[in-house]
């Protein structure tokens, strides 16, 4: 998936797209970040997964707001960033997740 892709299929669920950033480390290139508030306190971020390819994945951190998500559906791609691992949703987990994650409310 493209990371328009992703911006699309996020808008539609809801999501507030909030910018574009030089993602770490920079061969990444952009990062576009994302809130779905009130639900979620913490920001959704999409960028490139490998320095070789242009695919893109869904990241929202490690600790108990990646556990929350995995729980509704397991991540489908773990790569590296300064020897830490960093869990992704990509291609269809991210289709996945998107349509089992619960209602924003208000």
């Amino acid at each position: 998936m493209t990371r328009e892709d992703y911006k699309r299929i996020l808008i539609s669920k809801g999501f507030r797209f909030e910018k574009t950033t030089l993602a770490y480390p920079g061969w990444r290139g952009d990062e576009d970040v994302y809130t779905y508030k009130p639900r979620y306190s913490y920001t959704f971020r999409v960028f490139r997964i490998y320095k070789d390819k242009s695919d893109y994945g869904l990241y929202v951190g490690v600790g108990s707001r990646f556990r929350e998500l995995d729980s509704i559906v397991e991540h489908n791609v773990e790569t590296e960033s300064s020897s830490k691992s960093i869990p992704l949703w990509t291609d269809d987990s991210f289709v996945e997740l998107m349509g089992k994650l619960p209602p924003m409310t208000t």
